[in-house]
């Protein structure tokens, strides 16, 4: 046993099996290294004659390599690389381990290291999570109610290696100078070992963590420890309670710390989000990996010299060949910057050539230096940019290579270029949750489902359509006997109740929306969706009696069941006034097969008199439409469509995204356009188009933009979701489909900005965060967190949470589809959960949380 310093109260001493328990049922459960860190931590330098700890393994461990020296971690010194002149208004740091390079694994430049558990993705029964209804962003409902905190050396933050090693050190029963020797930071407002033992002493009891009424280093001290080392789940509480113990649950633990935590947990209140990623990985894209870029000269992406890693590279020439890009600084704080750079590809520069990277507050000079290099290896390389890089809307990047032209041989190669900045971290968000199913509503009806589809705000109430998409408790999946159903409330503090069984056949009602028809001054609830009956396929269309409550279903169009059922979904409708004729007219898209046409009237079954089925040939379903510039705009596969008006509408293709698919494969599952909406154009007159183009099973999340140039569209890439993520997580994102239906247009109530929401489905790798659906290798799976994002006027893009990081034992908050604004308060409401062909029995979910909440731009 390394020697323990005196302890003057005589408690038990740690022993090295003792503090082993530290490390639980964990991934670092065999190291040694980890054991002789904590018994060295906890009772200072170890006796001179005792063998160094063994070195930590940096990567893994996030701890340290010297792990004694100064009795807590010292992080490594990085490698320089040489380079002509650095401006020394930034602060360059250079990597050069290989696993920052691969574009194909699709990995970070990691700007920070951070011991985060290993979650195994497995759902615990509602009935043991003990759900709390409001709940902040941590998954905490309990706020402090003194002047406790766990900020034990007073310094601004909770930290394991000092706050958790005082803790511990106290409760193993140190004092005076062995309680605090080097267990306190450099900026530590606490200091004195008397004062902190007072502090402790006084509110000794704030530390029974496990709800026992004992104070004991190996349970309460190991939980806080475990906590601020990251452990969650069963890694956080095994081992670590008694029988004794009335807090047990990894839930019950962490909402009694984090009750207890200053709030400026990482002691300036800020933290970081990224506000320009690309990782210049096309996928099945070919064109959006440079599209954010303006170029000069030869510019193009490819691979290194490996031929695996994908990036962006550049050809020397008399004028300087350079890629260009720009963002919104305003409201950030401490830039940085970091990419992946091979400045000489080729070996082919001479005297005076060289690599510049550079910024400009609006792209014009003056440009300011961030490095200039001739190296010939590739290096991941950060920079923390000067004060004066925030505040910019059209803050510039560039990257060039200046050359004398003459051979023309000079390249350089580049990735991963990553910006993020600071922002207040979120605190105290309340998000309730509003679906927990399964559960049996006002009037004894069975109420759950896999997936919440849509929810839609309709007179005073607010509706909602949940599946039975690989649900058990329907009979195609299990032994229930129940379909799809359209739920609910008519106040807020309701529970949902069904308002209608769509009976025999009906998996999910794929359509739920609000119509108005103003020439008739009626509005309408509408539900559509396809239903298999016989090797045929129907289509089918209910409306409801608001005065009466009661539903009408009619069946405009049947076929004959095709192959793929992705043909005949039913997604979108919108009322649209013929420019010809005048005509009011209800527009409904039927998967490949085509449009149908409808008006109202007061005499027909549903209040809709329909036309037959206009076929049109969209080469997959049609996922998308909106009305834009008084013309219907229908998006399918690759193309995009107008409705060309008159007694006898055609439908034409005017838009082709096929450019970008690099080997011409649409899959149906994806294959389409996602949540067709439309905006002021930002760069003319008329309205633009936004929606996500989600070709096949490797898109990222690419959020575009048409814009009306007067013959056709411009085409732009606003951003890459996927790309945010990744920095965001600082793990490898492999698929993002994002806007589901639609972008919900909301007016900021803070700077009266109209703004717009969406969610996603993702699916990362990195076994860092919780997933599920994980594929064979366990390597990735859908993230389990609800990722939704707010895009600003500017057209910029901040990512958010629904209830903050997912913590691991809920169940998946996963894969946003539907976003709505309450009819009761300033609330907004967020649902989904795409079962993705698996089980997915009673993992539908709803949350909501205040208009103002829910657009803070703050760091989760």
């Amino acid at each position: 046993m390394v020697p323990i310093l005196a302890a003057d109260r005589g408690k038990s001493l740690p022993t090295f099996d003792s503090v082993r328990r530290m490390i639980g049922n964990h991934r670092f459960r065999q190291s040694s290294a980890l054991v002789g860190f904590l018994l060295c931590a906890i009772s200072g330098n170890p006796d001179n004659n005792q063998p160094r700890i063994p070195t930590l393994d940096l990567c893994s461990f996030g701890i340290g390599r010297e792990v004694c020296d100064g009795h807590k971690p010292e992080f490594p010194v990085e490698p320089r690389v040489d380079v002509t002149t650095i401006d020394r208004t930034v602060t360059p740091t250079i990597r050069t381990r290989s696993s920052l390079v691969p574009n194909s694994e699709r990995g970070v430049l990691r700007s920070s290291l951070r011991v985060r558990p290993v979650v195994d993705g497995q759902r615990i029964d509602s009935a043991d999570r003990g759900p709390t209804r409001v709940q902040n962003d941590s998954g905490s409902s309990a706020l402090c109610s003194g002047c406790f905190h766990f900020d034990i050396d007073l310094d601004g933050r909770t930290d394991a290696l000092t706050d958790g090693l005082l803790i511990l050190r106290y409760l193993f029963g140190f004092s005076g100078s062995t309680l605090t020797n080097g267990a306190t930071s450099s900026d530590a407002t606490r200091l004195d070992s008397a004062e902190i033992e007072s502090y402790l002493l006084t509110n000794l009891n704030e530390f029974d963590i496990d709800g026992d009424n004992r104070q004991e280093a190996l349970t309460d001290g190991l939980l806080f420890l475990r906590y601020l080392f990251g452990f969650r789940g069963s890694t956080l509480t095994e081992g670590a309670t008694t029988d004794a113990s009335s807090r047990t649950h990894p839930n019950e633990i962490v909402e009694f710390v984090e009750a207890r935590l200053d709030s400026d947990v990482d002691g300036d209140g800020m933290g970081a989000v990224p506000l320009f990623v690309d990782k210049f990985r096309p996928g099945n894209i070919n064109g959006p990996t440079l599209e954010r870029w303006t170029m000069q000269g030869s510019c193009t992406t490819s691979a290194d010299n490996s031929g695996v890693n994908l990036g962006a590279y550049c050809l020397g020439a008399a004028t300087p060949s350079h890629l260009q890009t720009s963002f919104n600084t305003t409201g950030y704080s401490n830039i940085r910057l970091s990419y992946g750079r091979l400045p000489n590809l080729d070996g082919a520069f001479e005297d005076g050539e060289r690599f510049v990277a550079e910024w400009s507050a609006d792209g014009s000079a003056p440009w300011h230096l961030i490095e200039e290099s001739t190296a010939t290896e590739f290096a991941g390389v950060s920079f923390e940019l000067p004060e004066d890089a925030s505040g910019h809307p059209d803050f510039t990047l560039r990257f060039s290579v200046e050359a004398d032209g003459v051979g023309g041989s000079e390249l350089f190669w580049m990735d991963n270029v990553v910006v993020t900045g600071d922002v207040p971290q979120c605190v105290d968000h309340q998000w309730k949750e509003q679906y927990d199913a399964p559960f049996t509503d006002v009037n004894g009806e069975f109420v759950g489902g896999s997936e919440i589809f849509r929810i839609v705000r309709h007179g005073s109430d607010l509706f909602a359509t949940n599946t039975y998409w690989f649900d058990e408790n329907n009979p195609w999946y299990g032994t229930g006997d129940q379909w799809g159903q359209i739920l609910v409330k008519s106040t807020e503090a309701e529970e949902w109740r069904e308002d209608y069984d769509l009976g025999q056949g009906v998996l999910r009602p794929e359509v739920l929306q609000s119509v108005t028809f103003d020439s008739a001054g009626v509005n309408l609830l509408l539900a559509s969706t396809y239903r298999l009956e016989s090797g045929n396929y129907h289509i089918d269309v209910w409306t409801r009696d608001d005065s009466t409550g009661n539903w009408t279903k009619t069946t405009p169009h049947s076929g004959i069941t095709p192959a793929d059922t992705h043909d005949i979904s039913v997604r979108q409708v919108v009322v649209h006034q013929d420019t010809v004729t005048g005509e009011e007219l209800i527009l409904l898209t039927v998967g490949t097969q085509g449009m149908l046409e409808g008006r109202y009237d007061a005499d027909e079954p549903g209040q809709i008199s329909w036309d037959p089925l206009i076929p049109v040939n969209f080469n997959s379903r049609a996922m998308g439409m909106a009305i834009a510039n008084d013309i219907v705009v229908v998006g399918g596969g690759n193309q995009i469509w107008h409705r060309v008006d008159g007694a006898a509408p055609t439908y034409a293709m005017v838009h082709d995204m096929g450019d970008l698919v690099a080997d011409e494969n649409l899959e149906p599952p994806q294959g389409t356009y996602r949540g067709m909406t439309t905006i002021d154009n930002p760069v003319g007159a008329g309205e633009s188009i936004l929606f996500s183009w989600v070709p096949d099973h490797r898109s990222t999340g690419i959020i575009w933009r048409l814009d009306p140039d007067g013959v056709g569209y411009t085409r732009t890439a606003e951003t890459d979701i996927g790309d945010l993520l990744s920095a965001y997580l600082e793990v490898p994102v492999y698929f993002s489909l994002c806007t589901y239906s639609y972008f919900l247009p909301v007016t900021n109530p803070a700077t009266g900005n109209l703004e717009h929401l969406g969610g996603c489905l993702n699916v990362i790798g990195g076994n860092e965060y919780p997933t599920w659906a994980q594929n064979e290798a366990g390597t990735s799976g859908h993230y389990m967190g609800g990722v939704y994002f707010i895009r600003h006027r500017d057209g910029s893009y901040t990512l958010r949470e629904v209830r903050g990081r997912h913590n691991g034992e809920d169940d998946p908050r996963d894969s946003i589809r539907a976003i709505e604004l309450s009819p009761f308060d300033d609330s907004v409401y967020f649902g989904g959960h795409d079962s993705a062909f698996l089980p997915s029995t009673n993992l539908a979910w709803m949350y909501s949380a205040s208009l103002e909440d829910v657009l803070e731009v703050c760091a989760d």
